[in-house]
């Protein structure tokens, strides 16, 4: 699902990296009684965790995946799962947890690298910069579009995929990241193109708005989300709902 309309009297929620907190993006989605979730990805992978982590991150994955009121991005983390392609694999990977994931024969077809609200907001995993689009010859829309052609080929290890580029600040070799590796420290606004990702963690939420652009980098370990309600987008802390996070 690459585009969604939420009307004015609907309320979309927008979830960064969860790393195997489930039940925190539970508790979160139940604060805030969303009419739609979108998550921006890297379900798996957490600093000491185990094959138990990955079961259990699959088996809810799997029943997420299921429901019609959420749309599931692809994270980098997520990638080294998806396929067994060598070179797209990322740390915190291991073959165990492989193996694990794959034995809940997860539809990674319900997962997009994108996702627009209204045509006003776009959302990625790690941001579209300015860089790394300019190497396309083409609207946004439609270098978005092309994306598709790397996911269906993941499994080539010939092929280049550039939207899953890495660049220099996370251990690559390109001047910047594509859209599921970019860096904050790597990521420039594209005129008249306002979005909302995760991917590099902070204590803090990141955001600059600059004539008809804007950001908001939201991955600071759950303890911030994102909303879309009657046509305008805001940040509020988990600590502050009702309802608290498991």
């Amino acid at each position: 699902m690459n585009a969604l309309d939420i009307s004015h009297d609907q309320k979309l929620l927008i979830v960064p990296d969860i790393h195997n907190k489930t039940e925190s993006a539970e508790g979160i989605i139940k604060a805030v009684n969303p009419d739609h979730t979108i998550f921006l990805g890297d379900y798996f992978d957490s600093f000491g965790d185990s094959h138990m982590h990955a079961d259990s991150t699959a088996k809810w994955l799997k029943e997420s995946l299921a429901r019609p009121d959420r749309t599931h991005l692809v994270g980098n983390h997520d990638l080294s799962y998806m396929a067994s392609n060598p070179y797209l694999k990322c740390s915190g990977y291991d073959t165990i947890k492989y193996e694990v994931i794959a034995g809940y024969d997860i539809d990674w077809k319900k997962l997009s690298l994108y996702c627009w609200i209204n045509d006003d907001w776009l959302c990625t995993h790690a941001g579209l910069s300015k860089k790394f689009y300019e190497l396309f010859d083409d609207s946004v829309h439609r270098v978005l579009e092309s994306s598709i052609h790397d996911l269906d080929a993941i499994e080539d290890i010939n092929s280049l995929h550039p939207f899953f580029q890495v660049g220099r600040l996370r251990g690559g070799s390109e001047q910047t990241g594509g859209i599921l590796w970019c860096d904050y420290e790597e990521f420039e606004d594209i005129a008249g193109v306002r979005q909302i990702f995760g991917h590099t963690n902070s204590e803090r939420v990141r955001h600059a708005a600059n004539g008809n652009s804007e950001h908001y980098c939201i991955d600071t370990g759950l303890r911030h989300y994102a909303v879309y309600d009657n046509g305008e987008l805001r940040v509020g802390e988990t600590r502050s709902l009702k309802t608290k996070p498991c």
